[in-house]
Order: C-alpha cells, then sequence, then structure tokens
C-alpha cells in the first residue's frame, strides 16, 4: 500500500495555528472522528467471513461450507454477482454451479440460476495456508425495478461438514452456527495484496472510504508539524512507597499499557480500539514492530509500515507514548544467504513451516554474522526513529527474539538446540575461556581426550542421560552437558544485552530497554528454554524493565484461578526494575479459546483479578489483544473498558498510599539449578510451579525471591523461608542461607532435593549440612507420594483424608481371550507412531503379550485389551519389567463406555509377579463426559497407560490379566505429594532426633520423607517431595506464627499494605481475618466494610473478584 493513502490530516486556519498546542491537539482528537464509533464499525456492508475459529491454524488446510436463503419477491431482470475468496472455493446458486463472467475478475454469472421466491447461495472455501475467509455480493434488480441486495454478513450459517445435499434447497442447517465476521472488503491483509474484494462495496461505500482517507492526510499534515516542535520524550522507572511509576516527560505515570497485536491502525476498526483506551485514559502503547518487513536487502530499508503504525496512533490520541518491540526475525533472504548460521537441532535438520518450538528455520543466537548484520539494521532504524517527529515518542524499546519473541531457544521444547556451526564455534571458544588449558578441560569432563578444537554440543543421548536418575551430577561425567548449557544461556543474556546496549547509544541512554525474560514459572520445558541468568540481567544497567505473560493453565486463567506472575517479582522490585505483566486475556469477545471467559461477568472478574494481582505485587500491566488485527477487539465491550477505566484511576490513586509488602513467607528460587535438572522436565514443573500454584491458596501473602538476593537490603523480616529449587549450592550460598535462617524463630523449608548437588559433585553431605538433619539418598525411582505416619500432627492434621482398599483374594479366574494378540490394541494411528515414536511393538512371545517402545518426547502411552472383566473385586495384572522400572496405571471403560482410572504403580522386577487392583480404588476418570457412582460391569475395556520418558526402551511382558474376588478393607488415610509423579532419587530423613510425619513406601522398606526438627532459634522442615499441597503450606504457616486473612483452601488471596484482593470461582460466604486495627473499602462500590473481632465476614458472588482498601482505625 502506498503511505500517502492511508495517511492522516486536515485543514488548519491561521487562526487555529495561534492555538496553544495542547489545547489545539484535545480539538485534533475530537475532529478525527465526531462521534463515538465501536470498534465493529465496518466500511462496507459485505464482510469477510470464516469459521469462528483461528483459520491459520484450526483451519489450515480444510474446507468450511457456507450458506445463505434469501427471498426474491419477484422475478429477476438483472444481477451481478461479485466472490472473491482466500484460497480456493466453489459457488453454488439454488444448487447449480455458478459459472465465471469471462474476461471480468471475481465476477460471476447468477441471473440464470435466480428465481422468484426463495433461493439458496452456498459456498465452499477451502484455507490452504495463513488467513482464510470469503466475502461476497449479489445484486439483482427485480422486474419492477427495485433491487434487492444479498452479502456475506453474520446471517450467514457456516459449517466444518458438507453433508449431502449441503448445497441444495431444503437441506436443514439449523445446526450450522452463524458465520463470523473477520472484516469489511478493505480490510488487510486481502486489501494489501489486491484480491479485489473492494467490488464488493456499494460506490457509495467506496466513495464515503475515500472521503475519509482525503480528510485524513490533511489532519495528518497538522499532526505532523505540531510533533516536529516537541521535544523527545522521556521515561524512567521508579518505585514510591512499593509502587511502580513511570515518570514520563517530568509525570508520575502509573504503567499500565494497551498493547494491540497486529493492529492496522489505518481502518476505521484499528483506530476505534486505540480510541477506546484512549479515552479509558491510557495513553501508553506498546506495539510490535517487525525488522524483517522493513529490512529488504543488504543495506536497503523502507520503513513505510513502521511509520504508518506510529503516525495513525499518535493522531488518534495525540498524548500518546509508545514503547516498541523490536522483532529481530532475519528476513527470509538472509536465511537463505546463511545457511551455516541457522539453529541446528540434535533432533534433526529445521524445517520450514514448522512452529518455533520446534525445528524452526532461524539465525542462531551465537552467530556473529547474525549479530553484526542485524545489529547494524536494527541502529539504522533507530536513526530513523530517532529523526523523524513521531520518533519523538517513543519512550523505549524492546528488542525481541527467540521463541514467540521471548528469548526461548528455538526447538526448546524436544529438539535440543543448538548443534549449528555458530553454537559449536562459539561453545569452543567458551570452554577456552572458561578453563583456560585443556588438563584442567579434561578433569572436569573425566574425559583424557578432550580437546578445546574438537568440541562438540553434547547430542540428543548425552542429554537424556543423567547420573542421579532426575540429576546431572557436577561432579561427574554429566559436566559437558552442564558446561554446554552454561554456555548456551550465556549466549541467551549476551544477545538480550548487546541490542538494549545498541539502543541505549543510539538514543543516547534516552529510552527504556527491555525484553520478555525472567520466566521461572510455567516453565514445563528443559534448560535449552529457560531464562536463567535472570540475576545477572536484573543487575545491568541496559535493562529497564521485563515483562512476562501470567501463566497458561487452567488454575492461573480459569475461574478461581490465580493469575499467576511468572517471574521472580519481589528481586526485581529489590533492582529497582519494572515487571510489566502481560495480561492476554481471553475474554468472552475474544475468537481463541484458551481458557477463555465464558461472560461477561467472567470477563470483569479475570481483568479485575489480573489488575489487582499486578498492582498489589507491584507490577505494571499491558492489556494484549490478539483480536485487534482481526478487526474484533478482545476488549469492546463498554462494560469492560469502563472496568478498565477503574482499574487505571486505581493505579494513579494507589501512589498516595503505602504499597508494600505485608509477605511473612519467602518462596526462594535458584534459575542456575536448572542446568542440573535432567529429562524429563516434568518433575521441575510440578515442583516450581506446582508449588507456587498451591501457595496462592492458603490464605497468606508470599513473597518470590531469587537465592542470589537473600540478604539484599530492603526485604520484609520473614518468618518462613521455603526453598523451592536450589538444588546446587556453592560453599558460599550454603553460608548465606545458614546465616538467614537459623535465628528469630524461623522456619525453613527445604523441598525435593536443595542442596543435593555441591561443586565437589552430588552428596549427602550438602543435603545434611543445610537442613541440620542426617539424610540418605535412594537411588531408585518410585512414586512421589508420602503416606502420612502421624496423622494427628499439626502440620498433618488438615490433609484432605481418602480411601485404600485391599482385597485378600480367594478366588481368581484368568479373563479368556486376555493372553490373545487379537484382544491388545494400539490406538495411534500410523502418522502419530512415525512422529511420536522410535519404535513401537505389541505382539505375543510365547505364553505373554510384550509391550516395547521408545518415544520422542516426554509424554504418556496406552495400550487397550479388549477381553471383558466380568463382577469382581479387583483386577489382577501377572507382569514383569524386560528394561528397567516401569510406572503406569490402569484405566477401565465400563459398560457405559464411562472411564475410570487407577492409582498409579511401578513394577521394578524382572521376575514374575501378580499385582491386584481393587475396583473401589478406581475413580471417574480426569476426562469422563458422564457422572457416575462407580464402575458398572462388564469392563468393556481395560487400558495400560504408562508414563514415556524420551530417549528410554520400556518393555513389559504381561502374563495374565485376572477377576479377583474376596473380602475387601477398606482404610483411611491421608497422603502427600504427587501420585500420578514416578521420579527418583529418594532423599530420606534418618535423623533420630527429627519427627517423621510421612513416609514412601519401596520394597519393602519405608523412607522418611517428610520430617521436623526443632532447634535453637530455629525450625528446619523437610520436604522430600515435588509437590506440596496448599493443605500442609497452610499448616506449616500457621505453626510458624504467620498471619492468614482466610481459610478457604480454594480461593486466592492477595495483600500488601493498603490492598487485599479475593478472587473465587464458587463465591459464598467468606471470613476475612485482619492482623490489626483496620476496615475494608470496596474499592468498586465504595462499601466500607466493619471488622468484628478482627472478622470481616463477605458474601462473594460466584466467578467474582472483589478488590478492598485496607484502612487503619
Amino acid at each position: 500500500m502506498s503511505l500517502s493513502r492511508f495517511a492522516f490530516g486536515f485543514r488548519i486556519t491561521a487562526g487555529q495555528r495561534r492555538r496553544s498546542a495542547r489545547r489545539w491537539l484535545a480539538l485534533l482528537a475530537f475532529l478525527v472522528v465526531p462521534s463515538p464509533c465501536s470498534a465493529a464499525a465496518m466500511e462496507s456492508a459485505a464482510r469477510w467471513l470464516w469459521y469462528p475459529e483461528q483459520a491459520a491454524t484450526e483451519g489450515a488446510n480444510q474446507w468450511r461450507f457456507f450458506r445463505k436463503v434469501f427471498t426474491l419477491p419477484e422475478a429477476p431482470v438483472a444481477a451481478s454477482f461479485t466472490l472473491v475468496a482466500d484460497d480456493r472455493f466453489e459457488a453454488f446458486l439454488n444448487g447449480e454451479p455458478v459459472p465465471k463472467v469471462a474476461e471480468e475478475r471475481n465476477r460471476y454469472e447468477a441471473l440464470p440460476l435466480l428465481r422468484a421466491g426463495e433461493n439458496l447461495l452456498a459456498v465452499r472455501v477451502q484455507n490452504v495456508t495463513g488467513p482464510g475467509g470469503v466475502i461476497a455480493a449479489l445484486e439483482v434488480t427485480l422486474a419492477s425495478g427495485k433491487v434487492a441486495r444479498v452479502v456475506t454478513d453474520a446471517s450467514w450459517r457456516v459449517s466444518r461438514e458438507g453433508p449431502e445435499g449441503w448445497n441444495r434447497n431444503g437441506f436443514d442447517d439449523s445446526a450450522w452456527v452463524a458465520a463470523r465476521e473477520i472484516g469489511d472488503a478493505f480490510m488487510s491483509p486481502w486489501y494489501a495484496l489486491g484480491y479485489g474484494a473492494e467490488a464488493c462495496a456499494t460506490p457509495a461505500e467506496r466513495q464515503a472510504r475515500e472521503e475519509r482517507i482525503l480528510r485524513e492526510e490533511q489532519e495528518e499534515k497538522a499532526a505532523l508539524a505540531f510533533l516536529e516542535k516537541t521535544p523527545r520524550s522521556r521515561a524512567k522507572v521508579a518505585y514510591q512507597r512499593g509502587w511502580p511509576v513511570l515518570e514520563v516527560d517530568g509525570r508520575d505515570v502509573p504503567p499500565v499499557l494497551y498493547s494491540p497485536r497486529d493492529l492496522d491502525p489505518n481502518t476505521p476498526q484499528g483506530a476505534a480500539l486505540v480510541r477506546q483506551f484512549r479515552d479509558a485514559g491510557i495513553h501508553l502503547y506498546h506495539v510490535v514492530a517487525r525488522l524483517d518487513a522493513v529490512w529488504k536487502a543488504p543495506g536497503e530499508y523502507d520503513f513505510a509500515p513502521w511509520d504508518q503504525l506510529l503516525r495513525k496512533i499518535l493522531i488518534v490520541d495525540p498524548e500518546a507514548r509508545i514503547l516498541l518491540g523490536l522483532r529481530l526475525d532475519a528476513p527470509r533472504w538472509w536465511l537463505d544467504a546463511h545457511k551455516e548460521e541457522w539453529v541446528g537441532y540434535a533432533t534433526g535438520p529445521a524445517e520450514r513451516g514448522q512452529d518455533q518450538i520446534a525445528r524452526f528455520e532461524a539465525a542462531s543466537m551465537a552467530s556473529e554474522t547474525w549479530m553484526r548484520d542485524t545489529g547494524e539494521a536494527v541502529r539504522v532504524a533507530l536513526r530513523h526513529l530517532e529523526r523523524v517527529p513521531w520518533g519523538r515518542r517513543i519512550i523505549g524499546y524492546q528488542p525481541n527474539y527467540g521463541v514467540y519473541c521471548e528469548w526461548h531457544y528455538y526447538g526448546m521444547a524436544r529438539d535440543m538446540p543448538d548443534t549449528g556451526p555458530a553454537m559449536t564455534r562459539r561453545f569452543r571458544a567458551w570452554l577456552r575461556e572458561t578453563y583456560r588449558n585443556e588438563g584442567a578441560l579434561r578433569i572436569a569432563w573425566k574425559d583424557p581426550g578432550a580437546r578445546f578444537e574438537d568440541a562438540r554440543v553434547p547430542g540428543r543421548e548425552e542429554r537424556l542421560r543423567a547420573a542421579r536418575l532426575i540429576f546431572r551430577d557436577p561432579g561427574g561425567t554429566d559436566r559437558r552437558v552442564i558446561d554446554y548449557y552454561r554456555c548456551h544461556q550465556r549466549v541467551v543474556a549476551d544477545c538480550l544485552l548487546a541490542y538494549c546496549r545498541i539502543v541505549k547509544e543510539e538514543t543516547k541512554g534516552r529510552a527504556l530497554t527491555g525484553a520478555w525474560y525472567g520466566y521461572h514459572f510455567g516453565m514445563g520445558y528443559p534448560p535449552e528454554g529457560w531464562h536463567i541468568l535472570l540475576g545477572e540481567i536484573l543487575q545491568s544497567p541496559l535493562v529497564d524493565f521485563l515483562t512476562s505473560p501470567y501463566g497458561y493453565h487452567t488454575q492461573a486463567r480459569a475461574m478461581g484461578g490465580d493469575g499467576q506472575i511468572r517471574t521472580v517479582m519481589e528481586s526485581l522490585r529489590l533492582h529497582g526494575k519494572l515487571h510489566l505483566y502481560e495480561a492476554d486475556t481471553r475474554t468472552h469477545l475474544a475468537d481463541d479459546r484458551i481458557i477463555q471467559a465464558r461472560s461477561l461477568e467472567e470477563t470483569i472478574a479475570a481483568i479485575r483479578r489480573e489488575a489487582g494481582h499486578a498492582l498489589i505485587r507491584g507490577s505494571g500491566l499491558w492489556w494484549v489483544d490478539f483480536g485487534a488485527g482481526r478487526n474484533k477487539g478482545w476488549f469492546d465491550h463498554p462494560e469492560v473498558l469502563a472496568e478498565i477505566d477503574r482499574l487505571r484511576a486505581l493505579g494513579a490513586q494507589a501512589k498516595e498510599w503505602d504499597g508494600t509488602s505485608v509477605s511473612q513467607v519467602a518462596l526462594v528460587c535458584d534459575p542456575e539449578s536448572m542446568y542440573y535438572l535432567g529429562y524429563p522436565p516434568t518433575l521441575g514443573y510440578r515442583l516450581i510451579t506446582g508449588v507456587y500454584t498451591e501457595l496462592f491458596r492458603v490464605g497468606a501473602p508470599f513473597d518470590t525471591i531469587l537465592l542470589d538476593d537473600l540478604e539484599r537490603p530492603g526485604l520484609p523480616d520473614y518468618r518462613v523461608y521455603i526453598f523451592l529449587n536450589c538444588f546446587y549450592l556453592d560453599d558460599a550460598e550454603r553460608e548465606r542461607i545458614t546465616r538467614v535462617v537459623r535465628q528469630k524463630g524461623r522456619t525453613a523449608v527445604w523441598l525435593y532435593g536443595n542442596g543435593f548437588l555441591t561443586p565437589r559433585g552430588a552428596t549427602t553431605e550438602g543435603l545434611e549440612a543445610l537442613t541440620g538433619l542426617t539424610m540418605e539418598m535412594v537411588p531408585v525411582q518410585t512414586r512421589m507420594v508420602a503416606e502420612i505416619t502421624e496423622p494427628r500432627h499439626p502440620l498433618a492434621a488438615r490433609l484432605p483424608r481418602s480411601t485404600r482398599s485391599t482385597v485378600k483374594v480367594q478366588v481368581e479366574e484368568p479373563l479368556p481371550g486376555a493372553l490373545a494378540a487379537a484382544s491388545w490394541v494400539n490406538p495411534r494411528s500410523e502418522q502419530t507412531m512415525a512422529k511420536e515414536y522410535e519404535h513401537h511393538s505389541l505382539r505375543k512371545e510365547e505364553d505373554a503379550i510384550v509391550w516395547r517402545f521408545r518415544g520422542k518426547g516426554p509424554s504418556w502411552t496406552d495400550i487397550h485389551c479388549t477381553a471383558p472383566l466380568p463382577a469382581c473385586d479387583a483386577l489382577g495384572l501377572r507382569a514383569r519389567t524386560l528394561r528397567g522400572p516401569f510406572s503406569f496405571r490402569i484405566d477401565l471403560v465400563d459398560a457405559r463406555g464411562i472411564p475410570w482410572s487407577g492409582p498409579r504403580v511401578v513394577i521394578e522386577r524382572s521376575t514374575w509377579q501378580t499385582l491386584s487392583f481393587p475396583l473401589a480404588d478406581f475413580n471417574l476418570a480426569s476426562y469422563a463426559q458422564e457422572r457416575a457412582e462407580r464402575p458398572q460391569f462388564p469392563i468393556r475395556a481395560i487400558k495400560l497407560v504408562a508414563d514415556l520418558q524420551p530417549g528410554t526402551d520400556y518393555a513389559l511382558a504381561i502374563g495374565d490379566l485376572l477377576a479377583q474376588k474376596g473380602s475387601v478393607r477398606t482404610e483411611e488415610v491421608a497422603t502427600l505429594g504427587d501420585p500420578d509423579l514416578v521420579e527418583g532419587p529418594l532423599f530420606a530423613v534418618t535423623d533420630p532426633k527429627a519427627t517423621v510425619l510421612g513416609q514412601i513406601p519401596h520394597a519393602g522398606r519405608r523412607y522418611g520423607v517428610v520430617a521436623e526438627r526443632r532447634f535453637d532459634g530455629w525450625t528446619s522442615v523437610v520436604v522430600s517431595l515435588p509437590f506440596v499441597s496448599r493443605h500442609f503450606l497452610a499448616a506449616l504457616l500457621e505453626q510458624a506464627g504467620v498471619h492468614r486473612y482466610l481459610d478457604d483452601p480454594e480461593d486466592v488471596l492477595l495483600a500488601n499494605r493498603s490492598l487485599l484482593l479475593l478472587h473465587t470461582r464458587a463465591g459464598g460466604k467468606k471470613r476475612v481475618r485482619l492482623p490489626g486495627p483496620e476496615r475494608l473499602v470496596d474499592l468498586t462500590t465504595g462499601e466500607m466494610l466493619e471488622a468484628t473481632d478482627g472478622i470481616v465476614n463477605l458474601e462473594l458472588a460466584p466467578a467474582s473478584t472483589r478488590l478492598f482498601r485496607r484502612v487503619p482505625r
């Protein structure tokens, strides 16, 4: 598109030129659009349509079927039919194919197929790739001279399937859904690409659009003339009484931004989205500019797309200040010319079309050529923006690279980057810098042949191995892999800082710099994708802010979720860095179904929760609108925008209050310990994200801090320190921890594996020195769930109880056909098998069914036995492992087709053993669609569901399935941990002076993994489990003297010195305990709530968020 075609401006009179700049721009903002306009406003009645889904992903290479029934009151005498589709289509009128009009683009001959009365227009469209859609306009002249017009709009019906007769009259389409309107005839990308859809607009609509464009061209001239006279904006990050603020051009501004993705503000819809947030009082914008869109060839640039975007935002909102994301993807021409500089993957070559999280074609972060060329291109871009008038309103830059721009390494999920030449060169250089001489390298690697010149990046098999089961041993043969990860993370951090340095240099320090970095929670990935050098980034003067989205899982985003920040928040505040909470909330208006709000009420509850979370924990926030690029804003509702305005005003008001922490609990995190955690990442995710998630539901606020900041000035005087993932500790770190926790009656909680690894290797001495308890390491894999042995102990008394059954077998009968090969089924397709497995077999071998497999990535797999199980008390399984420990559970499908899940077990012996699975211990499966109390016989299918870790061979021999009958004994038990997680090693407490509360039974022994010991001045609590429930944590905090505001374990509570937030899924009556003489003020209604004996009683609606001001008496 030409730049002038989408410009703004208007004619200025001599009198207007003499007005003050501020008054003039305020008038300009009013004149651009004389009256309020919804983002849904369109410039043509004909709309691009698609099925309500993501066309580029869910609709890729798919056909969608559209129908429109309409009535003509008279016989037609003339007709004009225009239709445009992306990519392929077939059109039918009254069941007949519509012929093309010769030599006329997008025109079709409709008149011979039309008739008086009911007519049917039917179109099937195939979207091959990218965006998809269809737009049409049918204009019919009737015998009376009247004109009837039929256009594509939301009245059309659409389906994924086209059954027989779908394109004929009389077909029942009542079960089809309404088509989704994407945009008008002038929308991008189709208008810019010259599809010709504008022919679907009427002459009057096209004329109105041309007049708007002309008016806007004139208006832009005036605005640009003003911008040329304004000084460059400057911003600075500051904290005032615990609250983050941006000092922008001498004014304190709450750091709340609007972040529309793929925005086209040159359309009325795009401009309206900006205008909505302007009117909600938000004048800070985050937009992303792609370098590959403007870097056309070596030394050739066209910045017109960036200029259009920035100019239009400033025209719509003259007070706008912009934080510009710089997406640094290498252009295709650069990639084609520098294939030796690509990322390499241990699992295979890069492939075009792969997702960024897989084997994506991209420049290596270790490539000096890419850094040099891209660095120069960024400098050219910054010099351009510093020179043009609209660049004066850019207050900061955010260099972005890696998976989804977030500085995760491409292929991080399971493809093990980066084995390419560029990273190989960098790894060898890093080894020389680190070890200085090859003698030191050989000692560290325990490899007498190791040399700098031919050292290679570790491959798949090396990364999958770990000397200590889930842990890599820094004093053993794992050192080569650990060293690579250290180099890998050094490369990522250096790359990020290099681009921040370029920004600082080219803007002479004027602009803020930052990145998507510092994710610690919600990271279900191996070390390749982590942000491990967060502590170093926080110390750099080149970085002013970091940002991250909140957790992408149900307990973060659904109603009742916590909206958890994914970084170590309090450490950012300690270092004076701004955190920007990325609120990409899927409102009820979103067309993205990632845990979406189902109603306006849920949307209000979610955005109030997200804003309250950011505010209370001292973060800024930007509202992310992925609907902006689809002309359907996710926040485009007056009540939603009014709530955003109220929350913004609250943020501005809050700086007058005290925003400091009142937390008495510190969750201590160590990103660098992730170098030492092996495959798969399941345990790390369950430990780090699982415990973090539980803490939001203990009824007390808590802080997250880096291990490096444990003694940093400015921290509260915590009562409880929970050490989350401090697996590797050097001597100085151990001494620091000891100084902090062993005083003032504090409680230290040591979770799974904390302190196990030292610079000298893996040793129980590290555990004992840290915890003060004698311990042993047991090198076995087992279910990570402890049976509580002291159920009346205060720490265990609140744990939920469950029942466990045993069957004293009196009669058992083999299932007929259970050992017939035809009774066993692998439910996966050949395509899935080829993609997910290195090998897989299921066959009869002698007198057993033998199941062998090896997967390509961490997952699960299953096989089904269709031999029916008659009424019985237990299912017996005679089995043995042929290749190491075999972890699995059994699921049953009952007579009604309802699935049930049993407990997980581990078979370690290669000799035959018979396991008994009482039917009373089977619970309704998490994926069940129907509700039921107990399985109904006969059981139709028996499923063995096994854990699958990459690069591991598994083999299980099944000798028989048995229907067992006998006497059933049921007992009530309390457990702690995760029964579905099988891992090792075990860390068992052997200290005779400790109180053991929970044990893991294994191979005839019982190992104490939950224990407490009280010392003079402090208490040590060992929980050698990778998951700890909210019930145990709440009891632990209460025992340590931490004030708990709330008892309900299903509700989320956040608090600082001035604010308190409650979020609930179920609603109901709540009792809030206040720690001192104070009252609560509901910040939505203004209601003052008095406390009686320190208790405030509340009634909360289901799916709601309440935010309160804490007012001392």
